[in-house]
């Protein structure tokens, strides 16, 4: 026996629509058990988040979906903002978007292994990751949680 995965709390963390601090849980913490002197586990702490939450932020992986199918329909920033009606102030929310234009080749690369992405007439690489996300999940009411789930990595 090799050790065990035991259950040892759970992560809250802040609610990007509510005042109060740490007031939602986002995932668990586990930890590998090492029983014996001789036991191969390796007694370290793991998180496991949810996939609805991105890692490191207060956003909601819907929230940020919402921004960003705004501006694949085409709106500038501010506008997308502003209909998104996502709880974070402006700043935070270019703060994620330039990480998104960040993690362009990772998100892509995750992307390929699933599906090429569908033609689209466009030049703007952010762009065509959104249209690539919406073509991949398809069905899913949030393709950044679905990503996070098929892949199991954070979406940054």
């Amino acid at each position: 026996m090799v050790g065990f995965l035991i259950l040892n709390g759970r992560i809250y963390g802040n609610d990007e629509r509510s005042d109060v601090p740490k007031d939602v849980q986002r995932g668990w913490w586990l930890y590998c058990s090492k029983r014996r002197k001789n036991g191969e586990g390796c007694g370290k702490s793991y998180s496991l988040l949810f996939y609805t939450f991105i890692k490191g932020f207060t956003i909601q992986a819907n929230s940020l979906w919402e921004f960003l199918k705004n501006i694949w329909l085409g709106m500038n920033k501010h506008k997308a903002y502003k209909l998104s009606g996502v709880e974070i102030t402006y700043n935070g929310i270019i703060f994620l978007w330039n990480k998104f234009i960040k993690s362009q080749s990772f998100i892509r690369t995750m992307l390929l292994k699933d599906g090429q992405p569908p033609e689209l007439k466009t030049s703007c690489p952010a762009i065509q990751t959104i249209h690539h996300l919406k073509s991949l999940f398809k069905n899913a009411q949030c393709p950044i949680s679905e990503f996070q789930y098929r892949f199991q990595c954070s979406f940054f």
